[in-house]
């Protein structure tokens, strides 16, 4: 009889050998695929024009709940779900654009304290507790009508 989780191991072991033996055809295939050009373009901060962005880990409980990627700028603090992205060679272009309607508007691009208005883990943790309790009486309930039942005849 054949076992499948040998066989299984086989062909992993198989594709791997095949896929380690052709990395440098698979790489040029995945560099013309990619949409971007070979990462061409980098994220930019639309407050202070820096290029130090990076993903907020602040919140777990929006990570454990699947939502939206958020980023946070390292220089100013900025926090939002989509940060432009600019080709690399008009960064300087895009910074003296931004400097430009920075003056305009008479806004300056300074650290700011922020409010974290965001979902909080406390949150999180009340969400459980109120699961746990619903869950106990849900458990009770299903108990008393499983050792109790009322007879239909009265």
């Amino acid at each position: 009889m054949i076992n499948p989780a040998l066989t299984s191991l086989y062909i992993l072991i198989v594709l791997f050998v095949i896929f380690y033996l052709n990395k440098d055809k698979l790489k040029e295939i995945f560099i013309k695929l990619n949409k971007y050009g070979g990462g061409k373009y980098v994220k930019i901060c639309p407050k202070c024009g820096s290029l130090k962005i990076r993903t907020d880990f602040s919140n777990p409980v929006v990570w454990a709940y699947g939502t939206a990627v958020k980023y946070r700028c390292d220089s100013c603090g900025y926090l939002a779900l989509i940060f432009p992205e600019v080709l690399k060679n008009e960064i300087n272009h895009y910074k003296k654009g931004l400097k430009k309607r920075l003056e305009e508007s008479g806004i300056k691009g300074k650290k700011e304290e922020l409010a974290d208005a965001s979902t909080g883990f406390f949150v999180g943790v009340w969400e459980v507790i109120i699961f746990i309790i619903l869950a106990l009486i849900f458990l009770i309930l299903l108990t008393i009508s499983v050792y109790f039942k009322p007879s239909l005849l009265g």
